[in-house]
């Protein structure tokens, strides 16, 4: 092997830029786009030292003497993709490159202008870059043909096998170079710490595809006869279980799991929900028993809700008030026999009022500020019952703060605030109004108040309010639907941001496993997996004990 000789660059090269060796770029590229990524962030130089028979690299040392402009098709606004390491070493080196991508038109990468379309530089163009386009390289090579004057060069890189457009390139004149690197190449790097005769390398060996006379294949024999020449094979993470836990990027644990308990009044009372298989309220006794399942199963806290009586139900929410209610005697009943469990408590009127809302109403109108102060009475009556979280979900403007204010100017201070920060008017709550008894109850609806399934900036607002406000930690409501509205949470904030895997949403699996149409189970852990890669922190879902016992068995 020998090192690669210097030459000279066009002439139309910017003045003032050294001149650049003549790399051998094509192979650089086969090293694959992870090779790129390491090298350039380590800041090393590269230099390819191939096989002296190799007429591409001739072909190319030529090209590169004479070009006056690469076009990258590809250019992406990432800068860790492959495409943009590729223009940002030839740059780095005197070329004239420009890049080309009809959604980054008028923007620049590593300096350099892209694009909308070939035809834009079509006067410049002397060699067009088909980056990793297999799918689309046709159409690439098509639009370079219609350009006037015609592109000299088209490099078609990494594994491209138009041959057909390959074929319609070279009818016009065109030199088109297709990139399959048969032979043994080495990458040798110099930069920092490497010189140029170093011994740090990498190699990789490519077989062409073996092939047999006769007919075309059939399954039987394709896996025996072809094997494709790929830098980079995915599935060998996947090959065994012990590989795919050894790279699984999200785990779910019990930990991340919240159970919420709808409660009833009586004794030793277990009524199922008809809409939600297997859901049932529990009297405060059976809630006790609850709480040390929960426990004991590793599950960090309960959420409560009551279904009142609705003799006790008005318009003032007077029930909400009372220390004596279901939520208050659950708490205290359940701290004192599991003190080590979390208890959270729904703060909002909708369990208390005749009408349904989470509210005062008045005429047709829910008032936000005078409910607000009764959503401060309200969070210290579960204060003083022993509430750990205050979960305020009413909606109202400016609660938190309220909320907040009234907890610590009463001494409680260490009581959290869990704020549903971005709660949707959405028709996935329809289950959870059947098991606290609002469903007949509720005149109108909450789009007043509740947020528009159609907005995702306004859900940001309300967060930044909230946080400011003194919330610990927000929430976003419904789960599965709002995952984008999760992950832009948690992305902009960065404060402890948990979902809401609704009533509809477990409905919906229930059913579907009911009917044999799904595996109940693998749906159940999908989706709760599905919220830790958005971003969430915790997850209040109604499988939290089921999904924490098929993670006790793993």
């Amino acid at each position: 092997m020998r090192e690669s000789a210097a030459v000279p660059c066009a002439k139309a090269r910017p003045r003032g830029q050294p001149a650049l060796p003549a790399y051998h770029v094509r192979c650089f590229y086969a090293q694959g786009p992870g090779a790129v990524k390491a090298l350039s962030r380590a800041g090393r130089g590269y230099e390819i030292v191939t096989h002296d028979d190799d007429p591409a690299d001739a072909l190319l040392r030529e090209i590169l003497q004479r070009t006056r402009t690469i076009a990258i098709v590809g250019a992406s606004e990432k800068p860790e993709r492959p495409s943009n390491e590729v223009m940002g070493f030839l740059l780095g080196r005197g070329y004239h490159v420009v890049g080309v991508n009809p959604g980054l038109a008028g923007k620049t990468i590593h300096g350099a202008p892209v694009f909308a379309s070939l035809a834009d530089i079509a006067s410049q163009i002397d060699m067009v870059d088909i980056f990793r386009a297999s799918a689309q390289a046709g159409k690439v090579v098509d639009a370079a043909l219609d350009l006037a004057p015609l592109p000299r060069v088209i490099w078609m890189q990494l594994g491209v096998r138009d041959e057909a457009a390959a074929a319609r390139a070279r009818a016009k004149g065109v030199t088109v170079v297709m990139n399959r690197c048969p032979k043994l190449e080495t990458l040798r790097l110099f930069g920092p710490n490497h010189s140029p005769g170093g011994t740090s390398s990498m190699t990789r060996r490519t077989t062409p595809a073996r092939t047999k006379p006769g007919p075309a294949l059939g399954p039987s024999v394709a896996a025996e006869t072809v094997k494709l020449d790929l830098p980079r094979r995915f599935r060998r993470n996947r090959k065994a279980d012990w590989s795919r836990r050894l790279v699984r990027e999200h785990r779910l644990s019990t930990e991340d799991l919240i159970w919420p308990i709808f409660l009833c009044d009586g004794n030793r009372r277990r009524e199922p929900v008809a809409s939600m298989p297997e859901v049932e309220r529990l009297s405060v006794d059976q809630a006790v028993l609850a709480a040390r399942e929960a426990a004991e199963l590793g599950l960090p806290a309960l959420a409560l809700f009551p279904n009142t009586d609705p003799r006790l139900r008005d318009e003032a929410a007077s029930e909400a008030l009372n220390p004596e209610n279901l939520v208050c005697r659950a708490t205290r009943a359940i701290k004192q026999e599991v003190p080590g469990i979390g208890i959270i408590t729904d703060v909002a009127l909708d369990p208390y009022t005749s009408h349904g809302h989470d509210g005062i109403l008045r005429g047709e109108e829910i008032v936000n500020d005078e409910t607000v102060l009764v959503l401060v009475a309200q969070a210290l009556n579960q204060a003083r019952a022993g509430a750990d979280i205050i979960a305020p979900s009413d909606m109202m403007d400016g609660r938190v703060g309220a909320i907040r204010a009234g907890l610590d100017e009463a001494g409680f201070q260490e009581v959290q605030i869990l704020a549903y920060a971005a709660k949707y008017a959405s028709a996935f709550y329809g289950p959870f109004r059947d098991a606290v008894g609002t469903s007949t109850t509720l005149t109108g609806d909450k789009r007043t108040y509740q947020m528009d399934p159609g907005n995702s900036d306004e859900a940001l607002r309300e967060v930044a309010q909230d946080v400011e406000e003194g919330a610990d930690m927000v929430m976003v409501k419904p789960g599965l639907p709002y995952l984008d509205i999760i992950f832009r949470v948690k992305d902009t904030f960065g404060v402890p941001t948990f979902a809401y895997q609704v009533s509809g949403e477990y409905a919906m699996i229930m059913a579907a496993a009911g009917h044999g149409w799904i595996d109940g189970d693998r749906a159940m852990m999908e989706s709760l997996v599905a919220f830790k890669r958005a971003g969430a922190d915790a997850v209040l879902t109604y499988f939290a004990a089921r999904a924490a016992r098929k993670l006790k068995e793993l």
